[in-house]
């Protein structure tokens, strides 16, 4: 048996000391930032503790030896109920922090005035004299029976669990994170970083601080590790709270540091550093679970006038199959046009929108040229037929919130949620006319401006079959009910309108995409929830009334008092709804195959039925454009590259030679502010070639000619 001197012991009982003082300080938050030494001002509880230490430890020869290769651990650990010796809870952390300062007398209520443990009977040196006088009889029984673990004292564990227990605690390595990095993996230490004990929720929690914590109880037992997922909340909205809840319900990861995360949701459009971050994070680490919850410039594109433009120019080609967008007019571009049918049909209604408004804020009802405001005059403004024969419900006129969800550009893959939001008027609705015309609550369906209506009533919130806001599916049952209508031919006529939309849209978002992240756009980890705005009418018709590129997903009403303050409230409709199109978004976006349906979500594209492929004409025609740039040159194509297409058999012939298309690109180019062609102005130039070469009897037939023609042929 090694045997040790005097001195030999009393240096390690003095490393023990000072050990258990440390683990000690560092479980109850005593350390300062340098964790090196306690804080002054815990001076009284550093001599209880030493006094603890005392009288729990026998500094004899043979506690030194029992003791000696058997570190310490953090007294945290020791301390908590969990079977795994793991806080997974604030409150669990203030109970354990609590038999802790009981078991070791260093609560304030038994704490003296000079620093040292009040005692019933015997003093902290009379009960060390105690153990030092203690009889040896034998060592093995001695060491069962005298010693209390370093860790915590007998009322925290009995001495029986500690000597049936021993062997396996010991062969444990000592966790050195408490004052150093984990020695851990390059991937892991980039990790590190400050965090208090109740923010670590890792199924190996452990007092290493990480960045990434877990919302919410995690009870997983170790044998059923999943890979982490981690969200990044930092650069979110009002939707903050919605996120929360649905990674607290997943058990997933939250951060908040720049750049980091599987996900980062943006609940606002891209700056210039948010895309230049997503790119980084694309071209380094393509291989890893890695997403993002928005497209570069579909914020532009959820703009009235651009999203008019877009669909006239399907509308143009496709006639009544895109006449699900009312007529509209542009101003102040159109307003000679706007006055002339308002001379010729006088009792149209129109109403009119801010090309960037939101909200229902700035929106009226004109049916002459001179009730536009004079301080409209110079702003973009939107005008449409108002749609007079709306589906009303108990007599008022509502719409409809739809989620869309996009989660691929090439190949194409969108979703449509077969549940949605129906706000409804507060007043009971008529035909607009002169006398009604400004009564807002009766023909804006806004609900940002109904909550404001004293007539407003939020209804039943658990099931949302009553009031200003219900779910789509307790309205489609009413429908049916009431009015015997077929609730399958709307929600039809509203998966239709959707398809249309979207794929008229896929080319400018593929093309923003292209040129702000990456010309290969089948490596974009990007996915987009979008809001569709529609209004069904008498006849079952589904119109859209515009695209929300940023819905609203907020659990909580937000009402502005009289005093100015402002009152939040926690709606059960929103935050069912909002949170599942959240939670089963992502999931579809995670999933690695391309499921039909998941969740509330239904695939509609790529669609099994072919009459959907004809309305993919711009695509193709972008894909054009796309191999004229190349990838350096992803946002516009010279005179040079344009003139390639005269090359091409079939793209000349005796009107139209290789000159022409020096011509016609400085016809198009010049209507822009830019000397290079950009997407837009292509198409514009292909509507050119096609009516000059490809005569036909509809424009589709001409320029889906010319689409094949150079489609099959190298440029």
């Amino acid at each position: 048996m090694e045997k040790f001197n005097e001195d030999e012991i009393q240096k390690k009982i003095e490393e023990k000391r000072k050990r258990f003082i440390e683990n000690a300080h560092r479980a109850l938050g005593f350390y300062d930032q340098n964790m090196l030494s306690p804080g002054g001002e815990h001076k009284k509880r550093t001599e209880a503790m030493e006094n603890e230490f005392n009288k729990v430890y026998d500094d004899n020869e043979q506690h030194a030896r029992r003791y000696d290769d058997e570190p310490a651990k953090p007294l945290i650990l020791a301390a908590s109920k969990n079977p795994e010796n793991v806080i997974n809870s604030p409150s669990e952390e203030k109970q354990a922090n609590k038999q802790i300062m009981d078991s070791a007398d260093l609560n304030p209520d038994k704490v003296s005035s000079s620093g040292s443990p009040q005692e019933d009977s015997l003093t902290a040196a009379e009960k060390e004299q105690e153990l030092r006088n203690k009889p040896k009889t034998n060592t093995t029984n001695s060491k069962s029976q005298a010693i209390t673990t370093v860790t915590q004292t007998p009322e925290i564990r009995s001495q029986k669990s500690l000597h049936k227990n021993l062997e396996e605690e010991k062969k444990q390595p000592f966790n050195e994170a408490l004052l150093t990095k984990s020695k851990k993996s390059k991937k892991d230490k980039a990790k590190l970083v400050k965090a208090k004990p109740s923010e670590l929720y890792e199924e190996d929690a452990s007092p290493v601080q990480n960045r990434f914590y877990r919302r919410g109880d995690d009870s997983l037992p170790k044998s059923k590790k999943r890979k982490k997922f981690v969200v990044n909340t930092r650069h979110c909205r009002q939707e903050r709270e919605t996120l929360q809840y649905v990674i607290d319900l997943c058990r997933w990861y939250e951060t908040t540091s720049i750049g980091e995360g599987n996900l980062i949701w943006y609940g606002v459009s891209l700056r210039d550093c948010d895309i230049d971050i997503i790119k980084s994070r694309v071209e380094g680490k393509s291989g890893n679970e890695l997403f993002f919850n928005r497209y570069p410039g579909s914020e532009l594109l959820a703009r009235k006038k651009i999203l008019c433009n877009i669909m006239n120019r399907m509308e143009k080609y496709f006639g009544e199959e895109y006449e699900f967008t009312p007529l509209s007019y542009m101003l102040p571009e159109e307003e000679d046009l706007l006055d002339e049918d308002m001379t010729k049909y006088k009792d149209m209604w129109y109403i009119a929108k801010p090309s960037k408004g939101c909200g229902g804020d700035g929106i009226f009802l004109i049916n002459r040229i001179t009730d536009i405001p004079r301080w409209h005059s110079n702003s973009e403004l939107l005008v449409q037929h108002y749609i007079t024969d709306p589906l009303l419900v108990d007599k008022k006129k509502f719409d409809l919130r739809i989620y869309v969800l996009v989660n691929g550009l090439d190949p194409l893959e969108c979703y449509f949620c077969n549940e949605g939001m129906v706000r409804l008027c507060t007043e009971l609705y008529k035909a607009p006319d002169r006398s009604n015309r400004r009564l807002k609550y009766m023909h804006l369906t806004n609900f940002s401006l109904n909550k404001n209506s004293s007539k407003y009533s939020e209804g039943d919130d658990e099931t949302g079959k009553n009031g200003n806001k219900r779910l789509l599916s307790s309205v489609l049952e009413y429908l049916e009910r009431e009015q015997g209508l077929d609730p399958d031919k709307i929600l039809e006529q509203i998966k239709d309108t959707c398809r249309k939309t979207i794929i008229g849209l896929i080319p400018y978002l593929a093309d923003f995409a292209r040129i702000s992240i990456n010309p290969n756009i089948d490596q974009l980890r990007c996915f987009q929830i979008f809001g569709f705005d529609i209004l069904v009418d008498k006849k079952m018709k589904a119109w859209l009334l515009e695209v929300n590129a940023n819905p609203s997903l907020n659990m909580y009403q937000d009402k502005e008092l009289p005093n100015g303050d402002l009152e939040r409230t926690l709606r059960d409709l929103d935050k069912n709804l909002k949170s599942m199109v959240m939670q089963d978004a992502i999931q579809i976006v995670r999933s690695k195959s391309s499921p039909d349906s998941y969740g509330c979500f239904e695939k509609i594209l790529p669609s099994k039925d072919p009459f959907y492929d004809q309305f993919f004409i711009w695509e193709e025609a972008r894909k054009i454009f796309e191999r004229l740039g190349g990838v350096k040159s992803p946002e516009f194509i010279s005179s040079s590259q344009f003139q390639r297409l005269s090359k091409l058999r079939g793209m000349t012939n005796g009107k139209i030679v290789k000159a022409h298309y020096d011509i016609m690109y400085k016809n198009v180019v010049n209507r822009s502010d830019s000397k290079l062609m950009a997407m837009e102005h292509f198409f514009d130039a292909l509507e050119v070639l096609a009516a000059k070469l490809f005569k036909k009897n509809s424009l589709y037939e001409s320029l889906n000619d010319l689409i094949i023609t150079v489609k099959d042929q190298h440029i």
